[in-house]
């Protein structure tokens, strides 16, 4: 039984990312999400504890302030033994607190004593891995536009991580005025399709026009409907940080040879 508390959720990802990589392809690898707050109802543990039978890596992600208890708890308490008997790996991830880094050390005492209590060896996991290198000229920026607050903030963070300076816009509108203000300092736009006001293939679809030159990513889990959009770069949702810091690689290393 192995267990960590990462310093960043991001890292988190990339880590399960690699596990993904080293597990096989994408389609033999099965995500199953449950919100923490889902997991504090007793029949949702029970599908939850059932998967997690089958699986060879089991993530529980956790919030800065969050500690273990209830329904979860008692999962926990009974899939141990279990997940030792089947060698599965399970994977804590949790943000640092703002202040004090209490809430986590409970969450790992938790795992140590329930272990303990369930005679199942636990050990420390490996060092936090670090995250993917991107190999790009100091100052590339990235303008990512998506409606939803929680993504466009992992992905601002973890571009940032790779040294990528980045511009977010939460809309396809705002992202045009930006484009439209200062389309001379972005390299590259990110963005998601279905959004209020003005989708991201109707965008790509305008950056086309007033910025030829200007690439686009898009990112959905929806397929382009706009004219002329369907053969632009696409990287379908639910995807890996890693997954998406390869798509941007691949789209600076076709301007650089153009």
């Amino acid at each position: 039984m192995i267990y960590d508390a990462f310093e960043n959720a991001l890292h988190g990802q990339a880590f399960c990312g690699q596990l993904a990589r080293q597990f096989g392809d994408a389609e033999s690898f099965d995500e199953f999400f449950w919100p923490t707050h889902a997991l504090e109802d007793a029949a949702v543990c029970w599908e939850a504890a059932a998967a997690a039978r089958q699986a060879d890596f089991v993530v529980v992600a956790l919030q800065a302030d969050a500690a273990v208890g209830g329904a979860l708890a008692e999962w926990l308490r009974a899939w141990m033994p279990a997940a030792a008997e089947r060698d599965i790996t399970l994977v804590v991830l949790q943000d640092p607190p703002a202040a004090a880094r209490r809430p986590v050390e409970s969450v790992l005492d938790f795992l140590r004593a329930t272990a303990h209590h369930a005679e199942v060896e636990a050990q420390a996991g490996p060092a936090v891995p670090p995250l993917p290198t991107a190999s790009h000229d100091a100052g590339t920026t990235i303008l990512v536009v998506d409606d939803n607050p929680n993504l466009l903030g992992m992905v601002a963070d973890f571009l940032g991580d790779c040294g990528y300076r980045v511009r977010l816009a939460a809309n396809g509108l705002e992202a045009k005025g930006i484009i439209e203000a200062h389309g001379e300092s972005i390299d590259l736009v990110v963005t998601d399709i279905e959004m209020p006001r003005l989708r991201g293939d109707d965008l790509a679809v305008s950056i086309k026009e007033t910025h030829p030159g200007l690439p686009v990513l898009l990112m959905s889990g929806a397929a382009p409907e706009a004219p002329g959009t369907g053969l632009l770069p696409y990287l379908a949702k639910p995807f890996h940080l890693g997954a998406l810091l390869a798509a941007i690689e691949q789209i600076f290393e076709r301007v650089a040879r153009a």
